[in-house]
């Protein structure tokens, strides 16, 4: 405690020499120009008095030293200076321990210097630290980030030497070179593919410049040659480009494409480097007929050609899509060639084009499309894959022609070949494939198939009486009477003259087709009206069923249904009978095939 009494009384001293200089030379007021320093003063946590020079009386103290030697110091010009106890007993302490004192103040003005070198050694390391740690968190910072560049910068040489490699590939691929020239240094390169045009390698046509370069060249071209290269380094051409005959290492002659431009200046704009590619010219004149061939073909036949990409979207159409589909270019490209769709084809058939497209690469067949004016037609349509090197689908073409003509043309030809010209029935050869048909469905779904065989009663007094027009005439209107009678499966022919069969299958039972041929016999009866009067005729109508017991082919059917009419017609005319075996075992006499007769009256 006295340890901390003594060192507050040092920091009193201080305090007081620090206000004894203003109030030397003034008033024991301070001035009022001096009013700021009543804040600190006041508010100093140092013990500070304020005292008058002459008479040593305390004019003032702020709370530190209130604290520390009493209230009662703090009233104005109560106490004095020399008065305070704490100075007194240093006063005392010095007269009896001159030295002592002296060698404690030395050693606790060394102690506080000591102190207060150690407090700034600690603010300047501190400071440097907190440098450091900066410095630290900066290069971490600025190394990270070299990082990262580095890895871009790997990453970008890496791309570029995988371009690089794909570009030279695809130049060797194209029969093309490339060569590079550094005009500071007058240095020309050739890469290898560029060297074999001239039947040359790196080992035997090393580095040319200038004047190498125009040694390789025909002296009829040189001039060429250097006109192209001035025009374009002084900016008058945009490209290189100049056809020269060049000197092969063997001797000869190779006509070559040169073409180029700068890639490279310095800051004023002189060029600095130049850069193409060297084509072989025979090559490349080869390759612009083929492409100009393919064009040719694809713009001028008569075949309608579409191109689509990988995703089957339109890229590309010829001039014989738009006039066989009336649509131009700009409306198709870009969508999809379902366009075209008639809308006549189902599920399956398109399943199963894909499946020969992904199988087996192409596809052909008839197709129904649409044209722009909703008008169908049949097309006869073949589609590729197009493929590229590694196997990937790059898109489809397709190749497609009308046929709807030829359709027209093939139906008209089946139809006359199937159906009689007169009465537009079916004929002789229609009736024994629909009479196969009917037996098969027959076998299969367990129904009753009807063959009825019909020919007309008195139709030869018609021709003799009126003439082969008129009849002609009555045997298109029967025809169409019995078109009209019978159902959408049932089939009408006409076997010639005045003989008509009638296949009436899907009956549960016999017993069903005995309505219809009732109405036939009273419809062929009917007169019919003719400009040669009225033309009247009956039928004789003979009938046979199927299956039977044992089977039977369809040329017995017919000869069953055919006995069955004479039968008819021998039993009065105007009537039907249907065929039994005791009709045929008879002679076509048996009374019981003429259960369904039907005279007239």
């Amino acid at each position: 405690m006295h340890r901390l009494r003594r060192w507050l009384a040092v920091a009193s001293c201080l305090g007081t020499l620090g206000v004894l200089v203003p109030a030397l030379g003034g008033p024991s007021t301070p001035p009022a120009d001096q009013v700021a320093f009543g804040d600190v003063f006041r508010y100093q946590g140092v013990p500070m008095l304020w005292i008058e020079p002459d008479s040593g009386r305390i004019v003032d103290a702020n709370e530190a030293a209130a604290l520390l030697y009493g209230r009662s110091v703090v009233e104005p010009r109560q106490q004095h200076f020399q008065n305070i106890n704490l100075l007194s007993e240093r006063r005392v302490a010095e007269e009896r321990q001159p030295d002592t004192l002296a060698q404690t103040q030395r050693k606790e003005l060394w102690l506080l210097a000591a102190v207060m070198a150690l407090g700034a050694v600690v603010a300047v390391l501190i400071t440097a630290a907190l440098g450091l740690r900066r410095r630290a968190q900066w290069a971490t910072a600025q190394w990270q980030q070299a990082q990262q560049a580095l890895k871009m910068r790997e990453a970008s040489l890496q791309h570029l030497a995988r371009s690089a490699h794909g570009m030279q590939l695809a130049l060797q691929g194209a029969g093309l070179g490339s060569w590079d020239w550094d005009l500071r240094l007058d240095r020309l390169q050739l890469d290898p593919p560029a060297l074999q045009v001239l039947g040359h390698s790196v080992a035997t046509l090393p580095t040319l410049n200038m004047t190498r370069w125009l040694d390789l060249i025909a002296p009829a071209d040189r001039s060429l040659f250097e006109h192209a290269w001035a025009r374009h380094l002084s900016g008058q051409q945009p490209l290189l480009e100049c056809e020269l005959r060049l000197r092969h290492r063997d001797g000869h002659e190779v006509p070559a494409l040169l073409r180029g431009q700068v890639v490279a200046r310095g800051d004023d704009g002189t060029p600095w480097r130049v850069a193409g590619i060297l084509a072989y010219l025979s090559t490349l004149h080869e390759y612009q007929r083929a492409a100009s061939l393919a064009e040719q073909v694809f713009r001028y036949t008569h075949e309608a050609v579409l191109v689509t990409d990988a995703q089957g979207c339109i890229v590309r159409v010829n001039d014989a899509f738009g006039r066989l589909t009336g649509y131009a270019p700009d409306e198709v490209l870009g969508r999809n060639p379902s366009l075209l769709a008639s809308g006549r084809h189902d599920r399956a058939f398109f399943a199963a084009m894909w499946n020969a497209l992904q199988t087996q690469g192409h596809w052909s067949g008839e197709i129904w499309n649409r044209r722009r004016d909703g008008a169908l037609m049949a097309n006869w349509m073949t589609i590729s894959v197009m493929r590229d090197p590694r196997g990937e689908v790059q898109g489809y073409v397709g190749v497609f022609h009308d046929i709807t003509q030829r359709k027209q043309t093939e139906a008209e030809l089946q139809r006359t070949a199937l159906t009689d010209a007169l009465t537009g029935l079916g004929n002789r050869v229609l009736l024994h494939d629909r009479l196969q048909q009917a037996m098969a469905r027959t076998a299969r779904h367990g129904a009753c198939l009807a063959v009825v065989m019909l020919d007309l009663d008195g139709f030869k007094a018609i021709n003799d009486t009126h003439g082969h027009a008129a009849g002609d005439r009555l045997l298109i209107a029967l025809a169409q009477r019995l078109r009209a009678l019978v159902r959408e499966v049932d089939t009408v022919v006409r076997l010639g003259g005045d003989e008509f069969v009638l296949l009436l299958p899907d009956l549960i039972r016999p017993q069903d087709a005995e309505p219809l041929l009732q109405r036939i016999l009273q419809a062929m009866a009917q007169p019919v009206d003719d400009a040669a009067g009225a033309l009247q005729v009956s039928a004789s109508v003979g009938v046979t069923y199927y299956p039977q017991e044992p089977p039977v082919d369809a040329d017995t059917l017919l000869h069953q249904a055919d006995e069955a009419m004479y039968w008819a017609k021998r039993s009065g005319r105007n009537r039907y009978a249907a065929w039994t075996p005791a009709l045929a075992n008879n002679g076509g006499t048996s009374s019981a095939a003429s259960a369904g007769a039907n005279h007239q009256p």
